[in-house]
């Protein structure tokens, strides 16, 4: 059984669409299979790393866990992790499963 705060494809996908929404005020958030970059796609390059970069912060805010997601990785691979929020979605939670993630140590309390 599963916690609602793991880091599943559907909580992923959630959280995709949340931080689109809040970084991206100004667009609509795109459908789950809508391309995020390219002719047809709402985002420039700038955007679309604006976005990655922010998914990455909340991702470790989340789940206590670093993901880089641009990187050669994801880059040479025949189908692009940031094609949409599906695919995205997909490959964050390859990651967090890989153990590719490095874990934070928790921030030091008060002395």
């Amino acid at each position: 059984m599963s916690n609602q705060d793991d880091p599943t494809s559907e909580n992923v996908l959630e959280l995709l669409r949340q931080t689109f929404a809040e970084g991206l005020s100004d667009r609509q958030v795109p459908g789950d299979e809508e391309p995020l970059f390219g002719p047809e796609a709402q985002l420039d390059s700038m955007e679309l790393v604006a976005f990655i970069a922010d998914v990455e912060e909340v991702v470790e805010e989340r789940w206590g866990r670093a993901v880089i997601l641009a990187d050669e990785r994801a880059l040479s691979r025949s189908r692009s992790p940031f094609r949409h929020l599906i695919a995205l979605a997909g490959y964050v939670v390859e990651l967090l499963g890989e153990g590719t993630a490095q874990e934070q140590p928790a921030a030091p309390g008060p002395a």
